[in-house]
């Protein structure tokens, strides 16, 4: 890893979209803005290291002689979790805590880019990923985040109220916030993919080949738990790159349920249209598409209203064909 990235204030102010103003007028709090971050990570790493001794911390960083023998009497009774932790610690304070993160970033502990920044709730974050769902979501409406997103509306709800959210770790913990939620973030920030290059002509004087109609398949692979008799399951595909043409749209889905006929499914078009779909087995094929562009997000939302039988949403496809 390469020390490439601003120290504490400065990612903050990335990843949140604030200004310094901003930073002052709400008051984020230090810990809730360094827990998460690379900056914190970099700090974990470094008070964690058994090479970073009281000398160390005393000469080198340098911190108060009793914050210094406090962080290694510490970390011999257990690691350090959290930054949290480390402040409180007898003689750890603000200024403590940004000398340690900038001690740690001067020495290339500082996770970068496509780096693993963390996991929550089993979703691994790079710290790409993070700052773009950092800026999605402080910048994002309650209706986008519960309507385009797909999020459950207590999530969107919970989001809303907290922006400014400092980090990944932070948003993790906001009420009804869990794997569901991140992995429908991560897909609502994934990078559209490229359209394929055009072909050159033939260079002799020739009629060139008439061209396939488009095809394509856009899918959600990630199994998930159906909410047993209360409470929606709400899964997002992103479908973009589809040339503006006639096309037909199929939806296929994969579930593992026991009690198929106590399920209700719901998918929205990126036009917000609804439709019912019907559940006529564990492997259900519809033709789904009405008009618009279908680029945009998709929301599959599976709800089991009758409690007794679990079951899982094991995955679920857009086939898109354009017409001739």
């Amino acid at each position: 890893m390469r020390t490439t990235l601003p120290l504490l204030t400065a990612f903050s102010l990335l990843i949140t979209g604030c200004s310094y103003d901003d930073l002052a007028a709400v008051e984020i709090d230090q810990l809730a803005l360094l827990d998460g971050s690379p900056e914190g990570i970099a700090l974990l790493t470094f008070v964690n290291d058994s090479a970073t001794t009281v000398s160390v911390l005393d000469d080198d960083v340098p911190l108060d002689s009793r914050a210094a023998e406090g962080i290694v009497a510490a970390r011999a009774l257990a690691s350090f979790a959290t930054v949290a932790q480390v402040d409180a610690v007898p003689y750890v304070g603000p200024s403590a805590i940004d000398k340690l993160a900038a001690y740690a970033v001067s020495l290339g502990l500082t996770p970068e880019q496509g780096d693993v920044l963390g996991t929550w709730d089993g979703v691994t974050f790079t710290v790409d990923e993070a700052a773009a769902v950092m800026e999605l979501v402080n910048a994002a409406s309650l209706d986008f985040l519960d309507d385009d997103v797909g999020l459950d509306s207590r999530a969107a709800e919970a989001i809303v109220e907290a922006q400014p959210v400092p980090s990944v770790a932070h948003l993790a913990g906001l009420y009804y916030v869990g794997a569901n939620a991140l992995n429908a973030l991560l897909d609502a920030v994934a990078a559209v993919p490229e359209p394929p290059a055009e072909e050159e002509p033939p260079a002799e004087e020739e009629e060139p080949p008439a061209e396939p109609p488009y095809e394509d398949e856009f899918s959600y692979d990630a199994p998930a738990l159906i909410p047993d008799g209360y409470g929606q399951l709400a899964t997002t595909i992103t479908v973009a790159g589809v040339p503006d043409e006639e096309v037909t749209v199929t939806l296929s889905v994969d579930l593992n349920h026991d009690a198929t006929g106590d399920l209700s499914i719901t998918l929205t078009d990126p036009q917000r249209d609804s439709l019912q779909v019907d559940v006529t087995g564990e492997e259900i094929t519809q033709s789904v598409w009405t008009a618009g562009s279908p680029n945009g997000y998709w929301v599959l939302q599976v709800e089991d209203s009758v409690p007794g039988e679990s079951g899982k949403l094991l995955g679920w496809s857009l086939e898109i064909v354009g017409v001739d």
